[in-house]
């Protein structure tokens, strides 16, 4: 499902994960390949409760991890101390920390989801197929448009619950919403064009 360097760090943080339970959880490509809708990612994306911060950024760094600010301090990139010269430098671990309520939320509701089987399972806390819907849903990023396609193809946004959250919290957003899940599908029913081959000047008869 994921890369071994996604594994691997995220085999590095589980204690940590484990040691502050509903204080943070797995979002992102991650979460949503664990939930089941697996997207390519160099990265692990953890959201974290603003009052653990600068707990979880110690424990972190204990690791090994050199952390670099991204977005002070909301963001910060953590690289693993075993990443050589030809491991590509996106393999990290993007540390968020939201002001806003629905990542808020998403930590706090975060499922346990069981990863691998036998032996080698273990469970881990990550974000809801709602919060994961409503996160990429106010995202300004083009990729989030991409990744509520991928989870709309799979049947893992609730439909009911995401409009009646929008409707009680945010009214304005239902029309966008359903505009943009309007655009996938007719994204996933379009048939593509055939195609055809121009033929070179000296090929034509």
């Amino acid at each position: 499902m994921f890369s071994d360097q996604v594994l691997q760090m995220l085999a590095d943080v589980l204690p940590i994960l484990k040691r502050y339970e509903k204080q943070c959880a797995v979002g992102g490509a991650v979460a949503m390949g664990i939930q089941g809708a697996p997207r390519a990612t160099m990265d692990l994306d953890v959201f974290i409760l603003d009052k653990c911060r600068s707990r979880i950024l110690y424990d972190i760094r204990k690791l090994g991890y050199q952390i670099i600010p991204v977005f002070e301090p909301f963001h910060y990139a953590a690289y693993p101390r075993w990443r050589t010269a030809d491991i590509d430098p996106e393999v990290r671990i993007d540390l968020l920390f939201p002001a806003d309520d629905i990542e808020v939320a998403g930590i706090e509701r975060a499922e346990d989801v069981t990863v691998g089987r036998g032996k080698a399972a273990f469970s881990v806390r990550v974000f809801s197929p709602l919060f994961l819907t409503l996160s990429k849903l106010y995202s300004s990023q083009g990729k989030h448009l991409i990744d509520l396609g991928m989870m709309f193809n799979r049947g893992m946004i609730p439909m009911d619950e995401v409009l009646q959250i929008l409707k009680d919290n945010d009214p304005d957003m239902v029309k966008k919403f359903l505009a943009r899940i309007k655009f996938i599908e007719r994204r996933l029913t379009d048939k593509p064009r055939p195609k055809f081959k121009t033929l070179k000047k000296g090929n034509r008869k």
